[in-house]
């Protein structure tokens, strides 16, 4: 809904798939700490394999995210770059760990996207096809939404109801707009 407003919307999700490439020194890192046990045989990372790994070991889980989350920064913040190359006012980061690892302090604002509990486990599971226990899992070894909306500039429903949801789109990027042009003069 974001792009649909003309704003760029960089997702950490897609370019932490690029750092670990076969071949990426971010690739090399991760079979450097784990092994090659969480590869495929197209030596891809095994995501499912990869997963277990580390959402049973909070130790691994922050090993593999000192490995990819400076390369995911960097990357985005290429990208951010050009998008004002290209005259973009504005661009959104959508990362889901952003305030966790500290990284919203880098940024004007945040927006939290906020869903009940039952709803988030429900999308998440269908989203990566886990099951429920594995659903949890990863929930869980991440801050609640309670404690994100604190620190959030913005926090949007997303429980189905899209108008609803497009309407506060719309509203908190004219919110959004007007501080930017606030901030230039």
């Amino acid at each position: 809904m974001i792009q649909d407003e003309g704003v760029p919307v960089l997702d950490a999700d897609k370019v932490a798939r690029q750092v670990v490439e076969p071949g990426e020194p971010g690739w090399k890192q991760i079979v450097a700490a784990f092994g090659d046990g969480v590869l495929q045989e197209d030596k891809t990372l095994d995501r499912p394999k990869l997963a277990k790994v580390i959402f049973a070991d909070p130790a691994k889980r922050r090993k593999l995210e000192s490995i990819t989350h400076p390369l995911i920064r960097e990357l985005i913040g290429q990208e951010i770059l050009g998008a004002a190359a290209d005259g973009k006012e504005l661009a959104f980061v959508d990362a889901a760990l952003m305030i966790e690892t500290g990284w919203a302090k880098d940024f004007a604002g945040v927006v939290v996207v906020d869903c009940p509990p039952e709803m988030q486990l429900e999308r998440l599971m269908k989203r990566d096809g886990l099951t429920e226990k594995s659903a949890r899992s990863r929930i869980g070894a991440q801050m609640p939404l309670a404690e994100k909306k604190k620190q959030a500039t913005f926090v949007l429903t997303n429980d189905g109801n899209l108008v609803a949801l497009r309407r506060a789109v719309s509203e908190m990027l004219q919110r959004v707009r007007a501080q930017t042009k606030e901030d230039r003069k």
